[in-house]
C-alpha cells in the first residue's frame, strides 16, 4: 500500500540495513587489500571489492537523499494542507518518488474557491542592506514566509519570502532547513543565509517568536 511504503521511507526504514551493508564492504576492501600485498593474483578481487564499497556508499546515498525528499515533501504536503491550496501536484510527487501506482486526486469542492494568485518570481535582488554580517560569510535577516515550492534538486526546497524592508527574495534550503521552511507558510523566520546566485541559500531557520 502507498501510506505503508510513504510510512517505511519517512521513518528511514532499510537505511540501518546499507549502513551495514556498507561497513560490510569497506572490510570486504580492507580483507582484499591484505590479500594483495600477497601477491599480484588477489588483485582483481581488490578491485571488485572496491566496486562493491563504491556501489554500497551510492545506494546509501540513495536512499538517505530519498528520505530527505520525502520528509520535506510531507512537510509541504501538510502546508499546503493547512493553506488549502491544491495538493495533488505534491501527492503526485511523492508516488513518484515512491514508484508507486498514483492514487486518486483529492475530491473537488462542492464550492470552487478561486485560487489564490501564486507570488511571482522574485526577480534576483541584493539581500536588505541592514542585514547584520556575522563575520563568517553569512548574514542573517527576518522574512514571511509566502509559499514554498520544491527545488530541482531531490530534497531540496525554494521558499518565496517577503523581508522586513518589502522586498522579495527566494530562499533555498535542504534537510532540516527545509523542513521548517516547509511548516511555516505564513509565518515569519529568522534565517541565517549565504548570498547565491538566484537567492539566498539557508544555513539556520528558525520560527520567530
Amino acid at each position: 500500500m502507498f501510506s505503508d511504503k510513504l510510512v517505511q521511507k519517512v521513518t528511514g526504514a532499510g537505511i540501518d540495513g546499507l549502513v551495514l551493508q556498507l561497513h560490510d564492504a569497506r572490510a570486504k576492501v580492507f580483507e582484499a587489500a591484505e590479500r594483495a600485498k600477497a601477491g599480484p593474483q588477489a588483485k582483481g578481487a581488490l578491485e571488485e571489492a572496491r566496486v562493491a564499497y563504491a556501489l554500497a556508499e551510492a545506494a546509501l546515498e540513495k536512499a538517505k537523499a530519498e528520505h530527505a525528499g520525502l520528509v520535506a515533501l510531507t512537510q509541504l504536503l501538510a502546508a499546503m494542507t493547512s493553506a488549502g491550496k491544491d495538493t495533488n501536484p505534491i501527492r503526485l510527487a511523492m508516488v513518484k518518488l515512491l514508484q508507486d501506482e498514483p492514487t486518486q486526486p483529492a475530491p473537488a469542492q462542492t464550492q470552487p474557491q478561486p485560487a489564490p494568485a501564486a507570488p511571482a518570481e522574485p526577480a534576483p535582488a541584493q539581500p536588505p542592506a541592514s542585514a547584520p554580517a556575522n563575520g563568517d560569510g553569512t548574514e542573517t535577516g527576518t522574512f514571511t514566509v509566502l509559499e514554498v515550492r520544491l527545488g530541482k534538486s531531490l530534497g531540496t526546497v525554494r521558499a518565496y519570502c517577503q523581508a522586513e524592508d518589502g522586498n522579495k527574495y527566494a530562499i533555498y534550503a535542504k534537510n532540516g532547513n527545509g523542513q521548517a521552511l516547509a511548516g511555516a507558510v505564513g509565518k515569519t523566520v529568522n534565517v541565517k543565509y549565504r548570498r547565491v546566485d538566484k537567492g539566498l541559500w539557508a544555513v539556520n531557520v528558525q520560527i520567530a517568536g
